[in-house]
């Protein structure tokens, strides 16, 4: 039936910075007040200059202490001009200055120095020149070192394939197919010799015997069916429109002879639609290359034009389509048909499937339920809106999520098994068939959420299925349970004996004839131990090893030879069953098979 920002915040206190004071030093003596700086200039000295007077302070004192021993106030006037000269002046001022006894000789000391800086920046200067003048040698690029190759990395090995965990197992046991009802469609798979448009009781299908195919399990769609066999391969046959069967089906032959057989077995009309399609009405194998190499199937399941097939290890494969009321809905949300073998990646570890009309449910060896397909009557558990239906063509769970050990559907409802016994029903319910008292004789009735069936308390259910508009349960005592609409007689209850109370049986104005049966009512004889429901017709195989069928009948697909319906619980009896134990049976849209151990099994 298959997601931050971060933030940070800064501290402004902690980025806060603290600004330094600093003295600037001295650039006058005590002594000489006339040295002193005036107080009105507020201009700060840059730190170059700083660093520079700072460095001519000595000089200053020295030249100073000549100038107060000769009394000369043209060296104060020096003095105090080497005190206001900017960079290079200072330069002069911190050149180490020699004795002189006058002021001619300090002057004289004073120029040579001067001259030899001039003299010193010229030559500096006329060599920037020339190396500016001179091309700027070339740099050699430099070769590549070349590397020496790295050794290859040793290949990593291939990562060992997951060893598969086998939670599903086939059965062994190899059946004698029987088949009648309607054959129109080559629902039958009798093969093109048989142009019957129906077969009125059971007949050996003999492309489906334990000798010719060792059919193990199998399954009816609407107008097709499919097959496992004894030695893994899946076989289907019917109605291919849409893909149903899984394979291509394209013939342009002829038609053939009809070959009906003469005895009691097969006693069936002739066909009024011509010859059948041989690669239909012809059971065959789907190519095995459709499936991964190691694929090993363990259950099959139909709906009225999809097939579905289950693996050991809990995967699902389908091919088909799904219809709803306005006509084909889509196999999956990106396909419309399937027509060949789909692997469905949502769903895994499943061991059971379940199929209504068109709707698939799931379970899941952890106990939870998967539904998907039509969901128009709420069979799938979750509301689908029309302008988004085909969202219900993806399985999903839906709320029953663990502890459930079995899954049942009918037409467009559908049953859940809890591990504590309890049944739940859900899906269209306009004739009770969900088993939930609520809003039953109205048009369109649906319950929405899956709900305990009150009337089931206490029993021990092991399988739970349904049809159009009735349900059947079967407990571990082998006793069949009934309810929903009786009208067709699929119910296989004495109308005649239902009791009167209202809160039990639903009865029409006119005649007081009984409708609906509400709650579950068990069918006292026989015991079973197994059966099967479609649109309006039960076939179950008793504890005893017979078949038994009722209901609806106008195809013969009660395998009773009337085409008027089957009021109560009746065996099927003919040359083909006598003398066989029927084990298993399943029913189409209008035809029944039914499965019989074959000889010296």
């Amino acid at each position: 039936m298959a997601t931050g920002a971060h933030s940070s915040v800064w501290n402004t206190e902690n980025i806060r910075r603290s600004t330094r004071s600093t003295k600037a030093p001295k650039l006058y003596d005590e002594e000489f007040p006339a040295l002193r700086p005036s107080s009105k200039s507020t201009n700060a000295m840059p730190p170059k200059k700083a660093a520079a007077a700072k460095t001519a302070e000595p000089a200053k004192e020295k030249a100073a202490k000549v100038s107060k021993a000769s009394g000369s106030t043209t060296t104060k006037a020096a003095a105090s001009k080497a005190s206001t000269t900017k960079k290079p002046a200072a330069a002069k001022a911190a050149a180490p200055a020699k004795k002189a006894p006058a002021a001619k000789k300090d002057a004289a000391t004073k120029k040579a120095p001067a001259k030899k800086a001039a003299a010193a920046t010229a030559t500096t200067t006329t060599k920037r020149k020339a190396a500016d003048a001179a091309p700027a040698p070339k740099r050699q690029k430099k070769e590549p070192a070349q590397r020496a190759p790295k050794a290859a990395r040793p290949a990593r090995p291939a990562p060992a394939p997951k060893a598969k965990v086998v939670i599903n197992h086939a059965p062994t046991q190899r059946l004698d197919l029987l088949v009648f009802g309607a054959n129109s469609g080559a629902e039958l798979g009798l093969g093109p010799q048989t142009n019957s448009a129906s077969v009125k009781r059971p007949r050996i299908n003999p492309y489906l015997s334990a000798d010719t195919a060792g059919v193990v399990a199998f399954a009816c769609g609407g107008m097709h069916s499919v097959a496992l066999t004894h030695d893994n391969r899946i076989v289907t046959w019917g109605v291919n429109d849409h893909g149903a069967l899984g394979r291509d089906t394209t013939w342009a032959g002829a038609p053939t002879n009809d070959a009906n057989a003469d005895d009691d077995s097969s006693s069936s009309s002739s066909s009024e639609g011509g010859a059948l399609n041989p690669l239909e009405c012809t059971p065959t194998a789907i190519d095995a290359s459709a499936f991964p190499e190691d694929t090993v199937f363990t259950a099959v399941a139909a709906t009225d034009s999809a097939t579905f097939v289950l693996t050991d290890d809990g995967h699902v494969y389908g091919w088909g389509i799904f219809r709803s009321i306005d006509g084909p809905l889509g196999f999956s949300p990106g396909t419309r048909v399937a027509h060949t073998p789909t692997y469905i990646p949502t769903l895994t570890r499943i061991t059971k499937l379940a199929t209504g009309s068109n709707h698939v449910l799931a379970l899941s060896q952890t106990g939870t339920v998967y539904a998907w397909g039509s969901g128009e009557m709420n069979q799938l558990g979750r509301r689908i809106i029309e302008r988004n239906r085909t969202h219900g063509l993806e399985p999903r769970a839906f709320g029953l999520t663990r502890h459930y050990n079995d899954i049942g559907a009918g037409s467009e409802h559908s049953f859940a098994v809890h591990s504590d016994g309890r049944v739940l029903g859900w899906g269209l319910n306009n004739f009770g068939q969900t088993g939930v008292d609520s809003q039953i004789g109205e048009d369109n009735a649906t319950v929405v959420k899956p709900t305990a069936i009150t009337s089931l308390a206490g029993r021990t259910i092991s399988n739970v299925t349904g049809g159009n508009h009735h349900s059947i349960a079967l407990d571990t005592d082998g006793q069949l349970l009934v309810w929903g609409r009786c009208e067709n007689h699929a119910l296989g209850l004495d109308l005649s004996a239902l009791p009167t109370d209202e809160a039990l049986v639903l009865r029409s104005g006119a005649g007081n004839r009984p409708v609906l049966v509400k709650q579950a009512r068990t069918i006292s004889t026989p015991t079973f131990a197994h059966a099967a429901t479609s649109s309006d017709h039960v076939v179950a195989a008793g504890t005893d090893g017979k078949a038994y069928s009722w209901g609806f009948s106008a195809s013969y697909q009660t395998g009773q030879g009337t085409d008027d319906d089957v009021e109560m619980v009746s065996v099927i009896d003919n040359t083909a069953v006598r003398g066989r134990t029927i084990v298993a049976s399943d029913c189409g849209g209008q035809f029944s098979v039914i499965g019989a151990v074959a000889a010296g099994q």
